[in-house]
């Protein structure tokens, strides 16, 4: 007689599978979350137009916002990889290379960057009293050198840049007043060539070096009298009493000028005039 089956046996999975079935069917009916695809469904950004820096922006922009310029070299960067980042990975390579590789004792080996160096010499400045203190301090001080340097550029380009911004201010108020220009030319009118503004620049400086000059002290000679005669002030005076006399007497030019040769004739001629005019001067 063939044994009988089990029917606890059976019962046990369809009861798991039903469970199973309906842990299911209740998973997959769950909602699914109520979540927003913004938090700002009502706001629209506007578009804005898109600004493209040069390159003297992109540099002043990253120099404003890390402290350097990105063209002229990263101080703390470089300080970085020199004193820290490159000895270690020179060790940690040295150290992989050496594992799986045999190198004899008296063999010195190299990484492919470092063709063309010379160890012994940085092993006898190793081997030194303080060879690899004096070493250190030298590179700090063209570190520092290198910094003043770059400062010393930084503030030129400044300079420049104030330079350049004063030229244009001063091109734009000569274009504000150039049409005085115009006018002259227009007019016909022309500034002091160059000969004549030198004699009127040498007179401006003459006269502001007598300006600073002790007044002249007076002269020892007395003043004329207001009843001298014009004749006895010199020759000159002289000469010039003796023909407003004869042109206050009266006639024509030509009587005049006969007048004045007759006398000059009775008195000896222009030699004789000038002996007179010497006597009374």
């Amino acid at each position: 007689m063939a044994p009988r089956k089990s029917t606890a046996r059976n019962a046990t999975p369809s009861h798991a599978s039903s469970i199973a079935t309906s842990s299911k069917v209740t998973l997959d009916s769950l909602p699914p979350p109520d979540v927003p695809v913004s938090i700002t469904p009502d706001y629209t950004p506007s578009p804005r137009p898109r600004v493209y820096l040069d390159e003297t922006e992109k540099e002043r922009l990253v120099y404003e916002l890390v402290g350097f310029y990105p063209r002229k070299g990263l101080y703390a960067a470089e300080s970085l990889l020199e004193s820290r980042v490159d000895k270690e990975c020179d060790k940690f390579t040295a150290w992989m290379l050496r594992n799986p590789f045999d190198f004899k004792g008296d063999k010195e080996y190299v990484l492919p960057w470092h063709a063309g160096l010379d160890f012994a010499r940085g092993e006898f400045v190793t081997n030194l009293p303080e060879g690899q203190a004096t070493l250190e301090s030298r590179l700090e001080d063209l570190r520092t050198q290198t910094e003043r340097a770059r400062l010393v550029s930084q503030r030129l380009a400044h300079a420049e840049e104030a330079i350049d911004r004063r030229l244009e201010i001063a091109k734009q108020r000569k274009a504000e007043v150039g049409f005085v220009k115009e006018v002259l030319a227009a007019s016909g009118l022309s500034p002091l060539d160059h000969k004549a503004g030198l004699i009127v620049q040498n007179m401006t400086q003459l006269h502001s070096q007598l300006s600073t000059l002790e007044p002249p002290t007076p002269s020892a000679t007395q003043p004329a009298q207001p009843d001298a005669k014009a004749w006895e002030m010199g020759r000159r005076a002289y000469l010039t009493w003796a023909v407003n006399k004869v042109a206050s007497a009266g006639g024509s030019g030509e009587e005049v000028l006969e007048g004045v040769e007759r006398d000059m004739r009775a008195a000896g001629g222009s030699e004789g005039v000038e002996a007179i005019g010497r006597a009374a001067g």
